[in-house]
């Protein structure tokens, strides 16, 4: 985990730490796996946008 993000950190933890206390489950299992591909996806979204506007801004 040497190059990974302080926010990243944090997801992977939540992702680690959630299931650990909850009650086993093929839903909650998938409830989980889920959300942490939705936080991570959305992040990376944002930094993607971001990345199109600078393109963007850098041809006007």
């Amino acid at each position: 985990m040497a190059g990974f993000t302080s926010v990243e950190r944090e997801i992977d933890a939540y992702g680690h730490r959630f299931p650990n206390r909850a009650p086993r489950g093929w839903a909650r299992d998938r409830l989980t796996e889920f959300t942490v591909f939705v936080l991570k996806l959305g992040r990376a979204s944002r930094f993607g946008a971001a990345m199109v506007g600078v393109l963007v801004a850098s041809r006007i």
